[in-house]
């Protein structure tokens, strides 16, 4: 299977004998017993490092966790972990895959935060107990460990949300377009009678258009967003004639469904991720034709400045992402081509202008293959890049499959 999207392995920790806390710190002291065993197969040769109640999380790729979970009774919101003792062991690269060896750093990675479910608060802690030696670059795990989780209270007393009292579609009469992608979006006479429009039966001074964009919305609740469609600055030609005619046209900047977001390296060079939205191929804009109160673009006068930058070139991306194939039957995460029967595929990148600058490729794939690995080889302008998914299992609590993801530039 191919298709640039992280496979997430679900794992579920069940916990009895809750007690609830209202203390506002909690001290840790863990020492990992840690152990090989040999029914799983993350490594070439067979093997997963664990020690004894890890947590295989997604959020670190399959690697083995320390996790603590409390019950509490307060009204805190964040938590926050405070390392105070570790000590270090080396550890082989073996049990690591390259994906895996790609997110340690040389710092413990910690994620602590306050979560509630069923009308219960908890506060959990995870820690990577991995680490590069930040004097060798060495890979170590943790022996033990120690420190101080402490909870407070960032956003205060729950503040009243401030939300519209009717939607603007409350009235009006309204046109719904989509767009794919971001970009500067056109339209003209022919668009319009396209929509079922009469240009020449509206007042072009009236027409506005509504929208937020596609992206995918926090899946926190307390992430501020728009509650109502807002009003975009447009541009609408022909000046201060109020008849839409022959030639006349609309320009607005409609932002796309999917997202490009740079990720920072700290031992390479930054990438660009593409995000895409799991629910929906397009966004969607609303023009109303009968709106009381324009909103157009300012005219902003030149500046009288020396240039000080010449831009003849820009970043642009392209993607194959195919929503094909949902491996576990369940969850968000779905993948391309399936490489069963037909073992090659050809894809063609429609790029015009292209510069002479180096390009980046990202090839990520999944592979189901018990005792032996599946490779992937993708060849471009003659150069090729390979990927090796690690082998499954057929264990009750093996992955469905395995990813793997490699970057090449030419």
């Amino acid at each position: 299977m191919f298709k640039p999207l992280s496979l997430c392995i679900v794992t579920t920790l069940t916990l009895f004998g809750y007690t609830s806390f209202a203390q506002d710190s909690f001290n840790i002291d863990s020492k990992l017993s840690w152990h090989d065993q040999k029914e799983k197969s993350y490594s070439s040769d067979g093997q997963l490092l664990s020690f004894e109640n890890a947590v295989f999380d997604p959020m670190f790729l399959g690697l083995p966790t320390s996790y603590h979970e409390f019950r509490i009774n307060s009204d805190h919101d964040q938590a926050v972990f405070e390392l105070s003792g570790a000590e270090f062991v080396p550890v082989s690269e073996k049990y690591f895959s390259l994906n895996q060896k790609r997110i340690l750093t040389a710092q413990v990675q910690i994620q602590s935060r306050v979560t509630k479910g069923r009308n219960q608060k908890f506060v959990s802690l995870a820690v990577l107990p991995f680490r590069l030696n930040p004097n060798t670059g060495d890979l170590e795990r943790l022996a033990n460990y120690s420190g101080n989780l402490s909870l407070t209270k960032t956003r205060g007393a729950k503040a009243a949300r401030s939300t519209v009292d009717s939607s603007v579609l409350g009235e009006g009469t309204w046109y719904k377009i989509a767009v794919g992608r971001d970009g500067v979006y056109r339209i003209d006479h022919n668009l319009l009678t396209d929509l079922g429009i009469e240009p020449s039966e509206i007042n072009k001074q009236n027409i506005n258009i509504y929208g937020n964009g596609g992206e995918l919305l926090p899946y926190e609740n307390w992430v501020p967003r728009a509650d109502d469609l807002i009003k975009n600055n447009i541009f609408v030609s022909g000046g201060a004639n109020e008849t839409f005619q022959q030639g006349d046209f609309i320009l607005f900047y409609g932002k796309g469904h999917e997202k490009w977001r740079l990720e920072t390296n700290d031992s390479g060079p930054d990438r660009f991720k593409h995000i895409n939205h799991y629910y929906s191929d397009s966004s969607y804009y609303f023009i109303r034709v009968d709106d009381l109160v324009p909103q157009r673009i300012p005219d902003v006068a030149s500046s009288s400045d020396p240039q000080t930058h010449l831009v003849n070139k820009f970043q642009d991306f392209r993607v194959i992402e195919n929503d094909l194939t949902n491996l576990n039957k369940s969850g968000r995460s779905f993948y391309g081509e399936h490489f069963d029967i037909n073992l090659s595929y050809s894809f063609t990148f429609d790029i015009p202008n292209v510069t002479s600058d180096p390009a980046v490729l990202h090839m990520q794939c999944a592979a189901r293959s018990n005792g032996a690995s599946s490779s992937f080889e993708a060849n471009i302008s003659g150069y090729q890049l390979q990927v090796v998914p690690n082998p499954t299992s057929s264990g009750a609590t093996a992955n469905v499959a395995n990813i793997d993801s490699d970057f090449l530039t030419f």
